[in-house]
């Protein structure tokens, strides 16, 4: 409950900060909103006029970082770069690293929902405004 409490903050703040589209960075969000990635794919309808008010950059592809797998002495590590398709509800995957001596590789093409829960599998944590703001849309 305390989530959709949180939610409707930011959407009331959304609402009452932009009255023309695309005017407003993800950074100028307020600090105090926490949102959750669940409140927004249950709320997709109703978020999308607002969200498209949100500008979408225009880098496509971003660097996750790096996770180490495996255990001591037998590690692996591996870099991960994620493209946005479809105006941010589509992603392809790559990767990249020691373990791939072709150079980068492609993993496979993820809706919204689904590279958010790869990327957290894999270790990396990125919150929602970190996602907001590489153009992460709700599929």
């Amino acid at each position: 409950m305390a989530e959709n409490l949180e939610l409707d903050k930011f959407l009331k703040w959304l609402s009452d900060k932009t009255p023309k589209p695309r005017q407003i960075e993800e950074g100028d969000i307020p600090p105090g909103v926490y949102l959750e990635f669940d409140d927004i794919a249950e709320r997709a309808d109703d978020l999308q006029p607002l969200l498209d008010r949100l500008k979408v950059p225009r880098q496509r592809s971003y660097d996750l970082g790096m996770v180490t797998t495996g255990r001591f002495l037998m590690q692996s590590s591996a870099s991960h770069r994620v493209v946005r398709e479809a105006g941010g509800t589509s992603w392809r995957v790559y990767v990249s690293g020691a373990d791939f001596p072709n150079g980068e590789e492609f993993i496979g093409d993820y809706t919204s929902e689904d590279v958010v829960q790869f990327a957290e599998e894999l270790g990396y944590e990125m919150n929602v405004r970190e996602w907001l703001a590489i153009g992460w849309r709700p599929s």
